[in-house]
Parts: C-alpha cells; structure tokens; sequence
C-alpha cells in the first residue's frame, strides 16, 4: 500500500497504513494497560479504607458514639461535665470546664447542643459532643445567668438586671435587641408554642416574650407574690405560695385558677418548690419543711395532697415527674421518696447518697436522671423503675485532656445601674472592621456582655412604665474574641 505521510514539526515521518493484524494486537496491548491500571486503582482503594477504619478506630477510642438515653451531669469540685449512658449505668466522657474549678455548673441541652453555664461568674461555654471539647465560650459577666432553651429557640436572661436576650444557641450570638423589663425575674420557661414566659415576682405577673417583643403581662398573683413557673407538657403553669393558688394559662388568654390544699404553711415562701418543666399534665408542688406534696392535674384541675410524715422539717427539693411517679429529692437524707400517682401510694425510698447532699432532679428522654454535682454519685431510673447507680468519678474517661478554647478575659463589670454597653468588635484576622456599639439605657446591662470588647458609656432610658416591658437598644452580638480560634467567628446575626 501507498505510505502515509505524518508531519511532526517540519520533518516528514513516514509510516506504513496499519493492517488488521497490528490493529488487533494493538488493542490487546490496551486492555492490558488498562488491566494494571484498574488493579492499581483497586489496591490503592483498598489501602485507603484500611487506613480510614483504622483512623475512625482510634477516633472512636478517644470519642465514642454517646448513646441516645444518656445525659450530661455536673461535677463541680473538677470544674467539669460528665456525659453518663443510662441504660448501662457508666460514666463514658468527661469534659472540663475552664476556670470552673468548684463552681456549681448548669447543662442545657436542647437540640443536640450542649450548653454549660457557669453559676458563679456567668460564663457561658459550648461543648461539641463529637470532639468532647470545649470549641465556644463567652463571658456574661453576671452570676446567676439563665439560659433557657426549648421550641428551637434560646434565650439569656439576666435575671438581677431584668435584661431578656435572644440567642443563638449554636453561635451563642445575640439575635435582635435585648428587652428590659425593669425588675427582677424569676425563672423562665418556654411553652410549646415558642413563648417565653418570664416570672416578674415583684408584679405579681408573667411576662411573654415572642418574635423579639414582650406582650401584655399576665397577672397570676399580687405583687411580691413568689410565683414560680412549669411548663407541664407545654403549657405554662404559674404557682403563688403566698395565696396558695395556681394559674393554668390556656391558649388565647384562657386562664384557670387552682386553689391548693392549705395544709400546713412552709416556714418561708420559698419552702414552695416546682419543677421547671414535666412532659406530661401532672405538676407536683413540694412544700419543704412541712412535710407535704401536692399533686395537680391541670386538665382535670384537681389538686391531691400527701403528707410525708418521715420528712417532715426536712429540706426538700423540686420534684419531678417520670410516667405515673413523683421523685421527690430529701435533700437532708440523701435519698429519693418517691409517690405513685395511680396506686396513691408511697413506695420505698431511693439512697442517691450515704450523706446530706443538694440533688439536682429531672427528666430526660424518657429516663429520670439523679445528680450529686458536689459528689461522685448520680443515678438514672427507667420508666418501669429501674435504678442504675451512676459512679461520676471514673479515672481516664475520654475527654479527660480534652484541649481548652482560647478566649480573651472578661471585662470586669459592676453592679452598678450604669454598666459599660459592650460593642461588637470583629477580630483582626477576619479583615473585618468594627462596628462600634449604640448607647444603650440606664439601669441594667444589655445582654450577652461576652469577654474581650470594648465598652461605651451608656447614656440615660428610662422604661415606658413600671408594669410594661420596653424595647432596648440595637442589636449587639458577642464579640468574636471569646471564641475559640479554631471555630471562626459568625457574622452578626440580621435577624
């Protein structure tokens, strides 16, 4: 056949047209290729996913999967929270808290985040479950600061200044301006429909809070009642020790009044004890130092009344409600007694503690969780009564060298009725420029006042009046210097 002239650069290359037979060997000579590649290819793969399973092996023995039916406990004398699995009774994770070191800390969990809160100086702390660290902090500079979550909302609260603030649990960043309601509050709830409702016992009253505003107060008693506040299966509930009533608050302002057994009176109004929430429509009330439990169903409204005749003169706690049982911490016994609701009875008591101890009580996905947060003991108890002693103690837990979030010291901050109003400052490495904090009002802080911003003088704002709330100034998120430098700092909130 005629050659085939193929041109390479300026010099003529010659070749001969292919025939069948080079054809053929030439595509045998292909697959072969294509062979080795394939089973390179394969082997690589293969040694990929041993290394990747042997990675998630060793992950997996520094932060294991934390079961469902568990729940995270307080150890105050180790500044730290102990993540505890239920069913099998153990302690699986610990997580220090800096700077906690013998300060009583509080845990709000709510849509898989894990949120501690430091008592004593009001920091604020994010937990990350899968690294079992510490990845968020922020400093409210206030002892005693509510977090309170619940309907996919969060909110903080500083309860001495009478500051409401909207957050973002995920960020803890603020989210539109905090509200003043201009006294002191009690503690918060939310109800099924996303309302906060916040006691202001110096009015008698509860307070909503919905979509960044206050409504209309409600008044559930007189003023300077102790009125304490349960969500009973979604429904706020507000019960006055002083007259001895309780306030069933329905949709579009229904409201029912229960009158409660009289009995014998506490030795002071804050011998009245409720819990913060139950899931279901029994709302137990404990009368410490009397002696006596008292049942109310709020559907039906009747209330029933139990004599505990062993406890009497000693310090109870609030109760709580799992299935048809009441748990009523003696906090003077170290023990749980605990009431029946169907058979009116009482049953055997529960030893959390071989001594005196402050219990901290309350229910979580379907189990009833039983803490010590100045002792090694906790417990869990099943729905059908089963107990599992829970050792918080444990040495070597994952978690225990868990690294610490670096985070810029808080800025002292005074009691005072004119605090310095925080700015919102961007750190350097985000290129951001700061914005500079509006002049809030006079009396108390805005919420959140994280650690590591500048301050503004405040300028005077009085509220509208004594018995509504009023609107504050402008947003004013955490400043991105309390967070941790491995998390990046969120961008202000616009809602």
């Amino acid at each position: 056949p005629e050659p085939r002239v193929l041109f390479s650069h300026d010099y003529p290359v010659t070749r001969p047209t292919p025939t069948m037979a080079t054809m053929r060997r030439a595509l045998i000579r292909g697959v072969r290729r294509d062979r080795s590649a394939a089973t390179a290819a394969f082997a690589a793969l293969a040694l990929l996913t041993v290394a990747v399973f042997s990675t998630a092996g060793a992950w997996r023995a520094v932060a294991p999967a934390l079961r469902d039916a568990g729940a995270w406990l307080t150890d105050a004398p180790k500044g730290a929270v102990v993540h505890a699995d239920g069913l099998a009774g153990v302690a699986d994770a610990r997580v220090p808290i800096p700077g906690s070191g013998g300060h009583r800390l509080q845990v709000v969990q709510s849509g898989g985040q894990v949120v501690v809160v430091d008592s004593v100086t009001g920091r604020v702390s994010r937990i990350d479950p899968s690294q079992l660290t510490v990845t968020q902090s922020v400093d409210y500079n206030t002892a005693g600061v509510q977090i309170v979550a619940g309907a996919g909302l969060a909110y903080a609260i500083d309860p001495d200044h009478g500051v409401v603030q909207q957050i973002d649990l995920t960020r803890l960043s603020a989210i539109g301006a905090p509200l003043r309601l201009g006294r002191q509050l009690g503690a918060a709830g939310i109800d099924n429909q996303g309302t906060l409702w916040v006691p202001v016992p110096a009015l008698g009253q509860l307070v909503p809070v919905a979509k960044g505003a206050s409504g209309p107060p409600v008044t559930v008693g007189l003023p300077g009642d102790p009125v304490a506040l349960t969500i009973a299966g979604g429904t706020p509930v507000a019960t006055d020790a002083a007259r001895d009533t309780m306030t069933i608050l329905g949709r579009g302002g229904a409201r029912t009044t229960v009158n409660l057994p009289a009995g014998t009176p506490a030795p002071t109004a804050g011998g009245w004890l409720a819990p913060p929430a139950t899931d279901g429509t029994v709302v137990p009330v404990a009368v410490s130092g009397a002696g006596e439990l008292i049942v109310v169903d709020i559907d039906s409204g009747v209330p029933s009344s139990v004599t505990l005749a062993d406890a009497a003169g000693d310090d109870l706690g609030a109760p709580q409600v799992l299935g048809s049982r009441i748990y009523l911490p003696d906090d003077t016994t170290g023990q749980l007694i605990v009431y029946d609701t169907v058979s009116g009875q009482l049953l055997p008591r529960i030893q959390v503690t071989d001594h005196p101890a402050k219990l901290l009580v309350f229910a979580k996905d379907g189990m009833l969780w039983i803490d010590d947060p100045d002792g090694p003991d906790a417990m869990a108890v099943d729905s059908s009564g089963s107990v599992r002693h829970i050792g918080k103690d444990g040495s070597h837990l994952p978690g225990d060298a868990s690294p610490t979030p670096t985070s810029a010291g808080g800025t002292d901050s005074s009691d005072s009725a004119s605090p310095p109003t925080p700015t919102t400052t961007a750190t350097s490495s985000q290129g951001r420029p700061s914005v500079p904090g509006p002049s809030g009002g006079q009396g108390p802080p805005s919420v959140p006042k994280p650690s590591g911003e500048s301050s503004t003088p405040s300028t005077p704002n009085s509220p509208n009046s004594p018995n509504s709330p009023s609107s504050a100034s402008p947003p004013r998120p955490p400043t991105d210097s309390s967070r941790s430098s491995s998390v990046p700092p969120p961008r202000p909130d616009p809602r």
